[in-house]
Formats: structure tokens, C-alpha cells, sequence
């Protein structure tokens, strides 16, 4: 957790050292571009997540004596997301990707469940400069998942573990100012930690400012 609240405050400072540039005129908002081009740029998204979640936690496998398995419909939001440029097509950045919400009871056992993943993310867009078009996405980072498991005797394991994840999907961007652009997504997602593993498919819009 201290790990996750020092990277946070960092990405969060990083725009206290930048600013929104006055491009050089090749780069400036033309005819045919229907974007400014960008010194940096911050990415906001929400979205809904279809998601599987595999576990093996030993209070579950005491309660249900086999692997649980949980399926259902979560939120999903990418929050704190900074990119920097490279070129006029792609740009690399850092985000947090966040998932919860999931709840479900079966056979006695109550499961709630939370994840996170931050670290590198990429976009290349294939239109006429960051934000136009088509684009691709993918990211990978360190996960946290949080989960907490009732049984039928109320015996609770309310866990946090630390992992890895992967992120990679696709999606088409809309501009609708010179330095606003609408981002609708899909993407696959895989999580593991010690204990749980999961993946997911996420539907999503977003704002790339």
C-alpha cells in the first residue's frame, strides 16, 4: 500500500513540472489536424467489466473443499492517467486501472472482490495525430487485489496481495475541441496474485485531455 500511495503522489506531481506547451507552428492545430498536438496529456475513463475470477485462498477451499470460481459484471475506471508523447502518433504514459464492485453468494460463501494495476501504459493511434481514430492500447504493472470471503460459520478473510497485470485492447477516438477527444474502448485484462487470478473484458469510454 505504501508503494502504491508513493507512486500515485508521483504521477500526480508530474503536471506541477509540465504545462500545456505552445507547440512549434508545425505543430499547432492546423486544417489538417483535427487536434492540437500536446506537450503531455491526462486520460479519464470509466466503463463496465465482465469478469472471472479464479481462487484458491485456503479458507475458501476449507468452506467449498474445491477451486471457486467467481463470475459476474463489475465498474471499472482509469484514473490518474498521465501520457507524454512520442512522435505525433503514439505516447507513453503511467495509469491506474481499477476494478470492483463484484459480489456473489454461493453455497454460503459471500466473496467481495477489488483490484488495481498501475504501470506503463502505451497508445498508438492511427489517424492523423494523438486522439483521431483507431488506436491500440497496452499496459502492464503491478496489481493489488483486495478480497474479502464470508462462510456459512462467518469465518472472514479480508486479504490484500500483491501481483502482476496486463492489459491490451483496441478502440476509436473521437476529437471534439482542439484539445478534447472522446475514447471509446474494449479491452482484455489479466490478473494474478498469490491467491486469485483473473481475467476480464472491459467496455469503456474516456476523456483524453
Amino acid at each position: 500500500m505504501k508503494i502504491l500511495i508513493f507512486l500515485l503522489s508521483l504521477w500526480i506531481a508530474l503536471p506541477a513540472y509540465s504545462h500545456k506547451c505552445d507547440c512549434p507552428d508545425d505543430q499547432k492545430l492546423t486544417e489538417e489536424l483535427p487536434s492540437k498536438n500536446e506537450s503531455w496529456y491526462n486520460y479519464w475513463g470509466v466503463g463496465l467489466a465482465t469478469a472471472k475470477y479464479s481462487f484458491t485462498t485456503q479458507a475458501i477451499i476449507n468452506a467449498a473443499n474445491d477451486e471457486y470460481v467467481l463470475k459476474g459484471i463489475s465498474w471499472t475506471a482509469d484514473i490518474f492517467g498521465f501520457y507524454f508523447p512520442l512522435g505525433q502518433n503514439a505516447m507513453l504514459g503511467g495509469i491506474l486501472n481499477s476494478r470492483g464492485g463484484l459480489s456473489e453468494e454461493n453455497n454460503g460463501i459471500t466473496t467481495k472482490v477489488s483490484s488495481w494495476t498501475f504501470g506503463p501504459s502505451f497508445m498508438y493511434f492511427f489517424g492523423r495525430n494523438i486522439g483521431d481514430g483507431w488506436f491500440v492500447r497496452g499496459d502492464i504493472g503491478v496489481t493489488w487485489a483486495k478480497f474479502k470471503v464470508e462462510d456459512i460459520v462467518n469465518t472472514a478473510v479480508d486479504d490484500d496481495q500483491e501481483g502482476f497485470g496486463l492489459l491490451g485492447g483496441a478502440g476509436y477516438a473521437l476529437p471534439v475541441s482542439k484539445e478534447t477527444r472522446l475514447l471509446f474502448n474494449i479491452y482484455l485484462t489479466y490478473r494474478n496474485v498469490k491467491d486469485m487470478s483473473a481475467v476480464s473484458t472491459i467496455f469503456s469510454f474516456g476523456v483524453l485531455l
